[in-house]
């Protein structure tokens, strides 16, 4: 259970949202739970949220928002440090008893035919990531910052592909992200 006191009904409702969907899958929570678990009543979630596919949507934006905001606000000084800091972040969640993967990739497959505002959130972060990662590999001189920024996703999401499966990290992204960095401005 959240805390009541220490956040807002429209910010515990879309925590808790985040949550759960994050644990259980979108299609698998309803919004009984999510108004029991957030402890506020129907009336003030839909006051805040006209439908679920609303909720989901500002669920998803703040997974988003979060996970990017954590990945990419660093003091790191060079591009490939802050790259390399992305990689870092998803290390711990190999540890993480309940992770399922990239919740914004799941619900991008989980919804993909009938929440368009949710897969459109999902999409546009790993769009900010893509952006990025270009930003970094154009600040240091990449000879195709294109062809690496889209390295760099599929390595980020096969890592988290991984983890799901085989609940380690891969030993071999960071080396494997070491020869792209390298590979990138040696061409």
């Amino acid at each position: 259970m959240t805390n009541i006191g220490s956040e807002k009904p429209k910010e515990r409702i879309v925590g808790t949202a985040a949550r759960l969907f994050a644990r259980y899958g979108i299609n698998a929570v309803g919004v009984d739970r999510i108004c029991l678990e957030a402890e506020v009543s129907k009336r003030t979630l839909y006051k805040y949220f006209p439908s679920k596919e609303a909720l989901v949507s500002a669920a998803i934006t703040n997974l988003g928002e979060s996970w990017f905001e954590a990945c990419t606000n660093t003091n790191l000084t060079t591009p490939a440090e802050r790259i390399t800091h992305v990689f870092k972040m998803v290390e711990p969640m190999a540890k993480v008893k309940d992770f399922y993967g990239c919740v914004l990739m799941n619900s991008s497959i989980e919804l993909r035919d009938s929440n368009e505002l949710a897969v459109s959130a999902a999409r546009d972060f790993k769009g900010r990531l893509y952006a990025f990662f270009h930003e970094q590999a154009v600040a240091m001189n990449a000879h195709k910052p294109d062809q690496l920024a889209q390295q760099l996703i599929l390595l980020y999401d096969g890592t988290s592909a991984w983890i799901v499966m085989r609940r380690e990290f891969p030993a071999s992204t960071l080396p494997t992200l070491s020869l792209l960095l390298r590979a990138a401005q040696n061409k």
